[in-house]
């Protein structure tokens, strides 16, 4: 699979999840014939320059990003167990995009940090340009939605970020053998039929 690039990748700097080193992943890139990688870690992107790099060193393109903790509102996120917290991925498309990562993550820390470092809708407005913004396959704001049985908050999610990033908005897909999946992607490729809305595979 030289034509596929990976988007949602976890590497050491993603505690508990991820365990790979930003060079690794260059490496096993490389040897797979791929020619770009991105690297999303939860919410953090203290690897970006470790990995940006290791890809040079092997002649990958590497893409910058970062999996955002995401909430509609930081005013309303309460420790009520039903408050809606999900995974967003952000990509930087260039230099202009990496820039406003960068800001936005240092507000997630500042201004939005309680438990996790969140971002709200509210932080994306005028600050979306040069970004791509990834709904992950099982915790994103839309999927999450079909997984717990409401298709109207899947949908309701989906416009909102739509009406922020426009064609610049993905709802991602997962393959992992998970007793919800099914579900989920029926849903998914519903919803982007519906609304115009481009798939993209994005395996955690």
């Amino acid at each position: 699979m030289t034509d596929f690039v990976h988007l949602h990748m976890h590497s050491e700097y993603s505690l508990l999840d991820g365990m790979s080193r930003p060079e690794e992943i260059a490496e096993i890139v490389a040897r797979n014939g791929q020619s770009a990688c991105a690297i999303s870690d939860h919410g953090t992107m203290a690897g970006t320059l470790r990995f940006q790099q290791a890809c040079q060193k092997y002649n990958i393109k590497a893409i910058s990003g970062v999996e955002a903790y995401y909430v509609p509102s930081i005013e309303s996120d309460t420790d009520d167990k039903s408050a809606e917290r999900f995974h967003l991925i952000l990509l930087a498309k260039n230099n202009d995009g990496l820039e406003k990562l960068f800001r936005l993550q240092q507000k997630s820390w500042t201004n939005g940090f309680y438990y996790k470092p969140r971002l709200d809708l509210k932080a994306f407005e005028g600050r979306t340009e040069g970004l791509v913004a990834i709904s992950p396959g099982y915790n994103g704001p839309v999927a999450s939605g079909f997984r717990f049985h409401d298709s109207e908050k899947a949908e309701k999610n989906a416009l909102a970020l739509k009406a922020l990033f426009g064609d610049r908005f993905y709802l991602g897909l997962q393959k992992q053998e998970l007793p919800f999946e099914e579900l989920v992607i029926e849903g998914t490729m519903g919803l982007s039929k519906a609304h115009g809305i481009p798939l993209v595979a994005a395996n955690d």
